[in-house]
């Protein structure tokens, strides 16, 4: 062989043991292990009673156990022991509400029974789950929640969470409250929620608040920013698409990105534009996750467009309802900002 062929040909097999030392440096999941690492853990979260963390155990085991499919026999035991903590907590359950006086938790179902309406996609920070199911906290191994569900974001807190039925998403972060009511409605109680969700949303979404309910739908990709405000109202800002919202009377009100709008039990309040790219800046329920919410790239090609539109500008605070024709506006002058 010549030389300069020797060269070339050392050449590229230096560069396949290079390419083959790499790619057996990439660490392999061993499958059949995990698997019966995380069976070994829910048989002792099931053995202490633990039944929420034995379920999750079991089901992280399943997914491992998938991969081997050759050994069926490993699958069939995890999911037999998934039905076998669920039979034991629900039994657990009445054995215990047989023996306590106070009914208020003991109408509560076992939350290992909890159905999987809501995929949660962020949380931090302390998460309350309360009704329907037995009471707990959200933690590192809850994957769902169930419709019927209470949620409570404590402060320095945040969850973001998905429908299965409707693809949509809502988050909020901070003192709030919102209840699941069924998979077409949402009760929102306190706090300020992102929401937003594809074009195909099947049926309208309805949300109430303390003072009324409103019921939106679209034909385009949607967000939007809403706050329950101190009278009972609430605040929507559009923030993609245009959603259409309609009252229990039957008014009804389309929204553009950047306007305003405060709701009563009745009636819209008028239009007011808001300045986004502010707002996208500002707001804690984009800032405060580890990741972006939906359409973050639409929003700020919105705030551009809206930008260039804008011939001029006010600094303002906006406030809350004062009552069902205003709403505080304070205009911020330059000695106001320096005060």
């Amino acid at each position: 062989m010549p030389s300069a062929g020797i060269y070339h040909y050392l050449i590229a097999s230096f560069f396949v043991s290079i390419v083959a030392g790499c790619w057996n440096s990439i660490p392999q999941v061993d499958h059949l292990h995990e698997a019966n690492t995380l069976l070994d853990k829910g048989n002792l979260a099931l053995d202490n009673n633990h039944f929420n963390e034995a379920i999750a155990f079991y089901e992280n085991a399943l997914l491992h156990s998938r991969f081997l499919g050759e050994d069926q026999n490993l699958t069939s035991t995890i999911s037999g022991k998934i039905k076998q903590t669920k039979a034991r907590s629900l039994i657990h359950h009445f054995k215990v509400s047989s023996t306590r006086s106070d009914n208020s938790q003991n109408d509560l179902l076992p939350s290992t029974l909890e159905t999987k309406d809501f995929k949660i996609i962020q949380s931090f920070g302390d998460i309350s789950l309360t009704r329907t199911w037995s009471n707990k906290k959200i933690s590192t191994l809850d994957t769902t929640v169930g419709i019927g569900r209470k949620i409570t974001s404590h402060s320095n807190a945040g969850i973001e969470i998905c429908s299965n039925h409707q693809n949509y998403i809502i988050r909020t972060v901070g003192p709030s409250g919102f209840i699941l009511d069924d998979k077409k409605s949402i009760f929102i109680n306190s706090g300020a929620y992102f929401i937003s969700g594809e074009k195909n949303l099947s049926e309208p979404l309805s949300i109430e608040f303390p003072l009324g309910k409103v019921t939106f739908w679209h034909n385009k990709n949607y967000a939007f920013f809403l706050e329950v405000t101190t009278n009972g109202g609430c605040k929507l800002i559009c923030l993609v698409g245009q959603p259409k919202f309609q009252l229990s009377n039957q008014e009804l009100i389309e929204l553009q990105p950047g306007e305003l709008i405060f709701v009563t039990a009745d009636e819209f309040s008028r239009k007011m534009n808001i300045e986004l790219s502010t707002f996208i800046a500002s707001s804690n329920l984009i800032s405060d996750f580890e990741e972006p919410p939906d359409f973050a790239k639409k929003m700020k090609q919105n705030a551009l467009i809206q930008a260039i539109r804008t011939k001029k500008h006010f600094r303002v605070l906006v406030g809350d309802a004062k009552n069902e024709q205003d709403f505080e506006v304070k205009i911020l002058d330059d000695q106001s900002e320096k005060k």
